[in-house]
């Protein structure tokens, strides 16, 4: 799905506009808080600045037990744009799912100092891999057990 982003123009924080979205722009933040859920999903991000700013994942299943969106994910935000908040602060808001994607951390489009390796462990049986995601489905982890 990257590649799909990789014709759009990065932009930074800073370079966003009061409620004018840009078809042609993506946003890349890394999430340095825990996702907040309630009626939406509520974060803080930074982008590779260092500028922070609140973001709102509206149109969600998202849940406590198993947020879509966990602290140091990175993500990608298309045409993303300032909204005012009704206490007259302002956080980007995303009411489509499609406007947003989670990134892998060895992607090409996650900046450089947030790359990680992917972690594979050789060391684990097949069975060892499929208890810990038996274990994080009971725990109703279901997103992180899929990844298992």
């Amino acid at each position: 799905m990257t590649f799909m982003l990789a014709h759009l123009y990065q932009i930074k924080l800073n370079d966003l506009r009061y409620d004018i979205r840009d078809p042609n722009t993506v946003l890349i933040v890394k999430a340095i808080s825990p996702s907040y859920v309630y009626s939406t999903t509520v974060l803080v991000v930074e982008d590779d600045d260092g500028n922070v700013a609140r973001l709102t994942l509206c149109n969600l299943e998202d849940t406590l037990v198993d947020p879509m969106v966990s602290e140091g994910d990175v993500l990608a935000i298309k045409q993303p744009c300032w909204v005012r908040l009704v206490d007259g602060g302002f956080h980007i808001r995303i009411d489509h799912p499609s406007d947003w994607l989670k990134l892998e951390t060895d992607d090409s489009l996650v900046p450089e100092p947030w790359r990680k390796e992917r972690e594979l462990s050789s060391s684990k049986s097949a069975k060892e891999w499929k208890t810990a995601g038996d274990m994080l489905f009971l725990k109703k982890k279901f997103r992180a057990a899929m990844e298992w």
